[in-house]
């Protein structure tokens, strides 16, 4: 594997003040105890072989990256335990992502809730629907989905759970009913099946996937939409967001990072049947104990592609990002160009 990225002194993390004063608390509420972290010790397919391939994340964290030789999934090892994690995200996460103390009311990007709806929309055989968001932050997508039905006549109820209580008392107030329980909390308590559920950037930082999948399916049926947004693995040639490298793609808030292979394993593992998607990732899901379309026979095929993207990623990096950052720059002009023209 690619040495600079088990190299942690060759690295410097790029961080403002706020970021490197939240990284230094961070690290001592863990040394403190008041963050718990926890280790991996097999992936989720089962296999206890993983071959590491990262010895920091994106912030110069110890937060290693293995990759699993038998499907392909890279997972963080150690990780923030489950119990640390309403602390986390309460205190730690958005300074240290984003850089600021003030917290970005909208935490998804503008139009993400209505890009959901078109893509589920073909797949819709009902004008009620209760859809249901984990991590929905705001509820600025359900904001957005819910919009975008009533447009073609849908009838939508939304509701969501979110870790920041901010953001709850935020969305309430709009008409969502969002709560800061567990997902296991709610669905103990929960008498409600959804039609459509939504994973936007939020199974990445699941801490137990198994487990919260099997929740996620007690309040589905068998015609439940899921959809699931992730950062796809195989798209960073694209993502000049991350500079198209691979150790800024990383983050410790991540427990898992996927291509849309290992993706469609684990999700085919826990009892889900594949619709569609892409490598971003964007892809869609329904619930199905009986599926039998077994993608084991792919699963060292998608070791390989990884590590041989990666090498490649790594070769061509300046390139890569000089292209992503040119087409990135293109779409803002462009949008920038028709907003004048209106």
């Amino acid at each position: 594997m690619v040495s600079r990225f088990l190299n942690c002194k060759s690295f410097k993390a790029d961080l403002n003040k706020v970021q490197q004063q939240y990284r230094a608390s961070f690290l001592k509420a863990i040394d403190g105890g008041e963050i718990v972290t926890s280790v991996r010790a097999e992936c989720l397919c089962g296999s206890a072989e993983p071959e590491k391939i990262a010895s920091y994340d994106r912030f110069g964290l110890p937060f290693s990256a293995y990759i699993c030789r038998v499907c392909g999934l890279i997972f963080t090892n150690p990780y923030i335990s489950e119990r640390s994690l309403g602390q986390y995200y309460n205190t730690f996460y958005h300074p240290l992502t984003f850089g600021t103390l003030q917290e970005d009311i909208n935490l998804f990007s503008k139009g993400q809730g209505a890009k959901i709806y078109q893509m589920v929309k073909p797949y819709l055989a009902k004008m009620d629907l209760k859809i249901f968001e984990i991590g929905a932050g705001n509820g600025s997508n359900l904001r957005e989905f819910t919009e975008s039905a009533c447009a073609d006549g849908i009838k939508v109820e939304s509701y969501g759970l979110e870790f920041n209580q901010k953001f709850v008392e935020y969305g309430c107030k709009t008409g969502i009913k969002l709560t800061d329980e567990s997902l296991s909390s709610y669905v103990r308590n929960c008498n409600e099946t959804f039609d459509i559920i939504i994973l936007s950037h939020v199974l990445e930082h699941f801490t137990d996937i198994s487990y919260q999948l099997k929740l996620l399916s007690k309040i589905c049926t068998v015609d439940s939409i899921i959809y699931v947004g992730v950062p796809g693995l195989l798209d960073l040639k694209n993502k000049y967001v991350y500079c198209c490298d691979f150790i800024k793609y990383l983050t410790h808030a991540h427990n898992y990072n996927f291509s849309l292979s290992s993706l469609k394993y684990i999700m085919n593992l826990y009892g889900y049947r594949f619709i569609c998607g892409n490598e971003k990732i964007e892809s869609l899901f329904k619930v199905d104990p009986l599926y039998g379309d077994s993608l084991t026979q792919c699963c060292e095929a998608n070791y390989q592609e990884i590590v041989n993207y990666l090498k490649q990623l790594e070769d061509y990096r300046f390139v890569y990002n000089l292209i992503a950052h040119t087409n990135w720059y293109c779409k803002r002009l462009v949008s920038k160009l028709s907003r004048l023209k209106r």
